[in-house]
């Protein structure tokens, strides 16, 4: 008898689990950060900058080279509805991909990667990646940007095929200096933060989730 007690509590308690699970699923998104390979983020407030007040344009799911589709796998989604960024983006393809070295000889201004003075587990020529600046709508006219206001620093989404560890200041040519302050890039999507001061010079970090103090903005191309 005590054996078939226990055996109908079972019953009872998965019964009311199972049932709060469907209770639950009301089709609310939660906001969730980068994880893993994929990134998603759900209903982010953007702000609008005084030249972008009459962007109609809800699609953004485009970069300078082209639309997202190119670069990354699955469907690509970057949509502002109501005031409320989506992003959702899968890991790039591997002919998108180029080397760590590369993204930032192009990539980030002021660092002189062939003299670098950099140091990297494993080497930047071995990390492939991928990363994202600015969304722009398909016309170009109008992008969104992560960003501090009044600012120039440097916010990247940027995708590493395996983790990798960063750190150095940068002895190039060029007056100003690069600082990668142990700079930890995890297999899949990251944020690389480029912090200026006043002098020009940037020290970089890195998170896996969304930095705090940093906005969603969209702005009007005037190069477009």
């Amino acid at each position: 008898m005590k054996n078939k007690v226990n055996l109908f509590g079972i019953i009872v308690f998965i019964t009311v689990i199972g049932f709060a699970i469907i209770a639950c699923d009301d089709g609310i998104k939660p906001d969730v950060d980068v994880v893993g390979a994929t990134l998603r983020l759900y209903d982010k407030p953007v702000t609008v900058d005084d030249s972008a007040d009459e962007c109609t344009a809800t699609d953004f799911a485009f970069i300078i080279g082209g639309p997202l589709s190119t670069f990354i796998s699955g469907t690509p989604e970057v949509n502002l509805v109501n005031g409320k960024l989506t992003i959702e983006l899968d890991a790039p393809k591997p002919e998108a991909m180029d080397t760590l070295s590369d993204f930032f000889e192009y990539s980030l201004y002021g660092v002189d990667i062939f003299n670098s003075g950099l140091t990297a587990n494993p080497s930047l020529d071995e990390v492939l990646c991928f990363g994202l600046y600015r969304f722009f709508e398909s016309e170009g006219k109008y992008y969104l940007k992560f960003e501090k206001e009044e600012t120039y620093d440097l916010i990247f989404l940027i995708y590493v095929d395996k983790n990798v560890t960063i750190n150095g200041t940068t002895v190039g040519s060029e007056p100003f200096e690069d600082t990668f302050d142990n700079v930890i890039l995890y297999q899949g999507w990251n944020y690389l933060i480029g912090i200026v001061d006043d002098d020009g010079n940037y020290t970089f970090t890195s998170k896996r989730s969304e930095p705090s103090g940093y906005t969603w903005t969209l702005f009007w191309n005037d190069l477009s």
